[in-house]
């Protein structure tokens, strides 16, 4: 499964309904702050090395990690007042905005859905689907996750062949070098 990834997006966009959307970029954004508290769509850019969110409980260098993760295509992460995001290689934009974006990215994709982060219910409907790992990928695998903050994996599994992931409504299913294979 290949997929065709749009440019990003200016840093500020027309919605669904017209008004614009507040996009954040590379840097440390305080929560609260700079970027309000919420679940937030993250577009990798092509060309960065490592694109990756890390997301910490202060600013200096012992800070807690409270989530990190790399970004294959686009991924979601969720914060709350008071912590730090640190993004790289990514823009983010609001989780509700993220619909009309991966939508124009699946479009020239065609049998499934490729390496990314889905939010069930709304990317995704919930059900059995069949999950098999990409050509040449080094670990493919999956992870089910109970919220957007990352901080309660509900399932993971390394994916050597064709299988089986049922999803629930709710759940948040992150694909790396795997692929749900629609028939």
């Amino acid at each position: 499964i290949e997929l065709e990834t749009p440019s990003a997006p200016a840093s500020t966009e027309a919605s669904s309904n017209g008004a614009s959307v507040a996009t954040y970029g590379e840097g440390v954004h305080k929560t609260g702050t700079d970027i309000p508290a919420g679940e937030y769509f993250a577009l990798a850019d092509k060309n960065a090395i490592l694109p990756s969110l890390t997301v910490r409980d202060g600013s200096s260098s012992d800070a807690k990690i409270l989530a990190i993760a790399t970004v294959q295509n686009f991924s979601i992460i969720g914060i709350s007042d008071g912590e730090y995001l640190d993004v790289s290689g990514c823009l983010l934009l609001p989780l509700e905005e993220s619909k009309a974006v991966l939508d124009q990215m699946l479009a020239n994709t065609t049998g499934g859905y490729p390496s990314g982060m889905y939010k069930v219910g709304y990317h995704i409907d919930a059900g059995e689907y069949k999950v098999a790992p990409l050509k040449d990928a080094i670990i493919p695998s999956y992870t089910i996750y109970s919220d957007a903050a990352r901080r309660n994996i509900k399932d993971i599994k390394t994916v050597e062949s064709q299988g089986y992931v049922t999803l629930q409504d709710g759940e948040y299913i992150e694909l790396s070098g795997t692929a749900i294979v629609l028939e």
